[in-house]
This record gives C-alpha cells, sequence and structure tokens, in this order.
C-alpha cells in the first residue's frame, strides 16, 4: 500500500532543491517527454494565478447609495 504523499512533503522536497536543480529536473522532464507532449507540458509550466484580494464591502459608501435610492424613490430627483 502506498502512503499518500502531501502538498507539505512537496513543498519541503522542493525547499532542498536550489534554482538550478529545479531547473535541471524540469528540463529532464521535458526531454523525456515525447515531442507529441510537449506542448501540454509546455502550458503546464506557468506561475499561478495570484490569489484576488476580497476587500470587506464599504458600508459608508453602501449607506449613501442606499440614502440616494430612497431619495429617488421619494421623487427628490423627480424633473417637471
Amino acid at each position: 500500500m502506498h502512503a499518500k504523499i502531501s502538498l507539505e512533503q512537496v513543498e519541503q522536497r522542493l525547499n532542498e532543491y536550489s534554482q538550478e536543480t529545479l531547473r535541471k529536473i524540469i528540463m529532464e522532464w521535458a526531454k523525456s517527454t515525447p515531442s507529441a507532449g510537449r506542448r501540454q507540458f509546455l502550458a503546464r509550466l506557468l506561475p499561478p494565478l495570484p490569489q484576488q484580494l476580497v476587500l470587506p464591502p464599504d458600508e459608508e459608501l453602501l449607506e449613501e447609495i442606499r440614502e440616494l435610492a430612497k431619495r429617488v424613490e421619494d421623487g427628490d430627483y423627480c424633473v417637471g
């Protein structure tokens, strides 16, 4: 039975190698990939997308919008 390898174990292993060693490892993977599969291999060599920053709602702005909506509903901005 094979034990599952966690991402923490992968991270630990990667931290053991220099940038140059990691480059050599990736180049060896590329060399061992059949020509037909190298486009797909290359497509996987992209940095991860940055995580989106989620800001909390601006309660003051939301309240101003609610107040404006109320004034519009009450006819404060009615023409004529």
